[in-house]
C-alpha cells in the first residue's frame, strides 16, 4: 500500500528552497525471500515527461533493513515494512495533475494522482 501527499506547491521557499516536494510513504511486505536488491524510485510525471523523482535518503528503510534480509535465519518475515520517499519537484512545474508512478527493476505502476499548486 502507499500513502502520500495529494495536493502540493512546485516550489517550497521555508523548509528546500527553491523546489517543492510530494512525501510518499510506501507499505512493503514479502510471501517469502527477496534475493534482488531492486531499489523503488517514485517519479511524478505529466505528458511533457518527468517533473519529479524520489532523492536517496540515508536513513531509508530498505537501506538500513534490505528486502534480502527479511528471512535471513529462517525467520518469519516483518508484517510490514515502512518506506517513507520524497519526490523532489522541479520547480518550475506547471500546474496541474500528475501521476505518481513507482518503477521497481523494470516494472511500473501508477500509484495515483498529485495536483500542483501555483
Amino acid at each position: 500500500g502507499y500513502e502520500a501527499d495529494t495536493a502540493v506547491s512546485a516550489t517550497d521557499e521555508l523548509f528546500h528552497p527553491p523546489s517543492g516536494w510530494v512525501h510518499v510513504i510506501l507499505y512493503w511486505t514479502a510471501d517469502g525471500p527477496i534475493t534482488t536488491e531492486e531499489r523503488p524510485t517514485v517519479r511524478l510525471v505529466g505528458p511533457e515527461g518527468v517533473w519529479g523523482v524520489s532523492l536517496d535518503r540515508p536513513g531509508d528503510a530498505l537501506k538500513l533493513y534490505p528486502p534480502a534480509r527479511w528471512f535471513e535465519n529462517d525467520q518469519a518475515a516483518p508484517k510490514i515494512i515502512r518506506h517513507d520517499l520524497d519526490v523532489n519537484l522541479n520547480p518550475v512545474t506547471p500546474p496541474g495533475v500528475y501521476q505518481l508512478v513507482i518503477e521497481v527493476g523494470t516494472e511500473q505502476y501508477t500509484l495515483g494522482e498529485v495536483e500542483v499548486r501555483p
